[in-house]
C-alpha cells in the first residue's frame, strides 16, 4: 500500500480511495468481523430480543445520545410501552415524561406519531421492510436500514458515525464526511462490504467496532479484527481519519424565565407541538438571540404569558448548552397576568418536589426549578421544593 499525500483539513480536496481489500478478500474480512462480534458484542437490552419495535426504539434513542445514557431510558420505556399499540394509545404527555432528560424531544414526538401511523396502517404490527419504514415520521435512511436488516434480515447497509469512521480508516479516505459527495460514496462502500447472508449481524458488528475499538480518539488498532486490511493503519493516517469540517459555533441566546408561584406550587405552561420545547411543560419565558457584535437580536420566542412588566426579583442565573445554542438563563419571579388567556389544559400548577416525573419537562426546566429551590433555601423557606 502506498503512502498517501498529507490531507489538508478543511480544504476542498476530492477524496481519494486508497488500496482497499480486493473482492477475493471480502469473505475473510466478513468472517473475521462477524467472529469478533460474536465474542465481543456488548450485552445490551435490545439485543436480547431483536424485534422491529425494540430495534426502532433503540435506534431513535441512540440518535445524539451515548449508549450508556440511553440504556436505562430504553428499559423504562419498553416496560411502560411494550409494543406499538401501547405507545400509540398513550397520551403524548406520558411519552414525553418518560423521555424527560434525554433531550431532542422531537424524537419522542415522532415516535408517538409513527406508532399511531403503524397502528392505523399496519394493524399495530411494526413493518420490517425499509421501503415501508422510511415513510414513518422520524425514520430516515439509516434507521430504516438498521431496523430492516437487524429485525427483518433485509440486505440493507447502514451508515452512521461509527460506520463512517471505520470505512474512512479502512479505505484511508481523505474527503470531508460532511459533504454530500463523500456521504454518497460511503453509502456505496457500506453496501459493497455488506454481508448479504447476515446483514443484521454485519451492520451491528460494524457499528460495534466503531463504538468500542475504532474509536474517535486512541483507537485500539491492535485488537481490531480488520487491522490486516486497514489502509489507514498501513499508511499511519488513522488519527487523521475521518476528515470533518469544523462545526459551527453554537448561537448565543439569552433566556429569561418567569416563575409564577402559589405557595409551594409553580405555574408551568405546555408549549405548542413542534419547534423548541414543543409539547413540553416550561415556565413562561422569552428567548432573544445575541448578535455576533454583542447586541440583542430580535426575540426568537416569547411565551404568551411572559410579560416583562411583570418581572420581579432576580432569583438566579446559569448557562445551559444545547447542540446548536448556548443559553444564558436568567430566572426571575413574575406576577401573573391580569387576564389569563388560553386553554386551561395547557396550564398546570405543579409541586417541583413531586410532580415533575409525571409530565414532560426538559433538563433546562429542571435547572430553572432548582434555582427556585436554592433561592428559597437561602431565604429560610422550605428547602426541599425540588427533589432528584
Amino acid at each position: 500500500m502506498s503512502k498517501p499525500a498529507a490531507s489538508r483539513r478543511g480544504a476542498a480536496v476530492p477524496f481519494r480511495k486508497r488500496a482497499a481489500p480486493a473482492a477475493r478478500q471480502l469473505p475473510a474480512m466478513r468472517r473475521a468481523l462477524l467472529a469478533w462480534f460474536v465474542e465481543h458484542q456488548r450485552d445490551l437490552p435490545w439485543r436480547r430480543d431483536r424485534t422491529a419495535y425494540r430495534v426502532w426504539i433503540c435506534e431513535i434513542m441512540a440518535q445524539q445520545t451515548r449508549i450508556e445514557t440511553l440504556v436505562p431510558y430504553f428499559e423504562r420505556f419498553v416496560e411502560r410501552f411494550p409494543d406499538v399499540r401501547s405507545l400509540a394509545g398513550a397520551p403524548l404527555d406520558d411519552v414525553l415524561a418518560l423521555w424527560s432528560g434525554l433531550g431532542y424531544y422531537s424524537r419522542a414526538r415522532h415516535l408517538h406519531a409513527a406508532a399511531r401511523q403503524v397502528a392505523e396502517q399496519y394493524n399495530g404490527v411494526m413493518p420490517v421492510r425499509a421501503d415501508d419504514l422510511i415513510r414513518l415520521p422520524g425514520v430516515g435512511r439509516y434507521t430504516a436500514h438498521a431496523i430492516a436488516s437487524i429485525a427483518g434480515g433485509e440486505a440493507a447497509a447502514v451508515l452512521d458515525g461509527n460506520v463512517m469512521r471505520v470505512l474512512t480508516r479502512l479505505f484511508d479516505l481523505d474527503g470531508d464526511i460532511a459533504s454530500a459527495a463523500m456521504r454518497g460514496s460511503l453509502w456505496a462502500l457500506a453496501a459493497e462490504l455488506l454481508d448479504r447472508r447476515s446483514p443484521g449481524a454485519w451492520n451491528e458488528a460494524m457499528m460495534e467496532l466503531g463504538a468500542t475499538v475504532c474509536t474517535p480518539r486512541q483507537p485500539d488498532c491492535g485488537d481490531c479484527p480488520l487491522r490486516k486490511w486497514c489502509a489507514a493503519l498501513a499508511s499511519e493516517t488513522v488519527e487523521e481519519r475521518p476528515v470533518k469540517s469544523a462545526a459551527r459555533a453554537p448561537k448565543l441566546v439569552r433566556m429569561t424565565a418567569g416563575l409564577i408561584r402559589r405557595q409551594d406550587q409553580v405555574l408551568l405552561i405546555r408549549n405548542q407541538p413542534g419547534g423548541l420545547f414543543g409539547g413540553l411543560w416550561t415556565p413562561p419565558f422569552e428567548l432573544i438571540e445575541i448578535t455576533r457584535r454583542g447586541g440583542n437580536g430580535a426575540a426568537m420566542l416569547v411565551h404568551p404569558l411572559f410579560r416583562r412588566e411583570g418581572l420581579g426579583e432576580l432569583m438566579g442565573k446559569f448557562e445551559h448548552v444545547l447542540t446548536h445554542r448556548r443559553m444564558q438563563v436568567e430566572v426571575r419571579a413574575m406576577t401573573p397576568p391580569d387576564q389569563d388567556s388560553g386553554s386551561p389544559d395547557d396550564r398546570r400548577w405543579v409541586r417541583p418536589s413531586s410532580d415533575l416525573n409525571s409530565i414532560g419537562v426538559s433538563t433546562l426546566t429542571r435547572k430553572i426549578l432548582r434555582v427556585l429551590d436554592i433561592h428559597s433555601h437561602a431565604e429560610g423557606e422550605q428547602p426541599d421544593l425540588f427533589a432528584d
